[in-house]
């Protein structure tokens, strides 16, 4: 998936990008230190050396949307290529980060955790793609597997 993840941002911008400057991706978690991001920061890095881009990898070190937000106003200024974001708050990335980076041009993408429906609706654009399991399939699979066990041999 981190693969993936890498492979969206940079095959959507590969193609327009003129300059014959290094690529620059970033990869903005939930929480820094949490071990699924520190094996997606892996991925990112062993993805970034394949496809010979960079990939930053930089998130707060505490669940704290305003440190996300900026974190990613960071990213902006330094005019990244790329952002996959996990998304902490909806509304608030959406009506601020994310749309200055929707406005300077920048490709966003979602990961592990998407922008809510209302927050897709208000601004149908905010992000090129999103990469993550559904979760609300992943729950109706999970039950009727849990309804056909017998109880006898789940003891």
């Amino acid at each position: 998936m981190k693969l993936i993840i890498l492979l969206v941002i940079a095959l959507t911008f590969l193609a327009s990008s003129v300059a014959a400057k290094q690529l620059v991706f970033a990869l903005v978690p939930k929480i820094e230190t949490y071990s699924f991001f520190k094996q997606s920061e892996q991925g990112c890095k062993v993805a970034a050396k394949e496809l010979q881009v960079s990939c930053i990898f930089i998130g707060p070190d505490k669940v704290d949307y305003k440190k996300q937000d900026e974190i990613i106003e960071q990213l902006i200024a330094q005019k990244v290529d790329g952002i996959a974001i996990s998304v902490i708050q909806s509304s608030y990335l959406a009506k601020n980060s994310i749309k200055k980076a929707i406005k300077a041009g920048i490709p966003v993408v979602t990961f592990d955790a998407d922008f809510d429906i209302a927050t897709r609706i208000k601004y149908p654009n905010i992000r090129q793609a999103y990469v993550g399991s559904n979760n609300y399939e992943l729950g109706l699979l999970l039950g009727r597997q849990l309804k056909n066990l017998d109880r006898k041999e789940a003891g």
